[in-house]
């Protein structure tokens, strides 16, 4: 077991290539249980960062679109929209639990894009409105 957590800790991609050859061959004992358990778990949180980055993307570039058009020149902002919807979307289909996390979080993530469209837009934060003008499903009418 030491060099296989020592694998794990000098070369990731040679390690998971390992353990996936231990497990194709059910050569249990060989398996270094606590890191795949730990790596497992690190996935479950990756897709939750990836929801909330690109929650806070979409919400941010709509505030922005919404309440300073006049400086949507090209269709950076409309890009940005589709491509975080589509992320989202594929992110909850892959990970269909997620979605009780997603409205737990709209709200605190609203909050954070609204900060952000200030920083970015130099608006009056009371130009953007405390709620979430969007309701989830006013985003995702296909999710329902």
């Amino acid at each position: 077991m030491p060099e296989t957590a020592s694998l794990y800790e000098t070369d990731f991609y040679e390690w998971s290539n390992v353990q996936a050859d231990h497990i194709k061959n059910k050569r249990f004992s060989e398996i270094d249980i606590e890191n795949i358990a730990e790596e497992i778990e690190s996935l479950g949180i990756s897709d939750k960062r990836t929801l909330r980055s690109y929650l806070e993307i979409l919400l941010m570039h709509l505030l922005k679109k919404k309440y300073q058009p006049e400086k949507d020149y090209s269709s950076s902002w409309d890009d940005s929209i589709a491509h975080s919807k589509n992320m989202i979307k594929y992110t909850l289909k892959d990970s269909p639990s997620l979605k009780n996390f997603f409205f737990d979080i709209f709200s605190e993530t609203y909050e954070r894009s609204r900060k952000e469209a200030v920083k970015e837009t130099r608006l009056d934060i009371k130009k953007f409105p405390e709620e979430c003008p969007w309701e989830f499903y006013d985003l995702f009418p296909d999710l329902k």
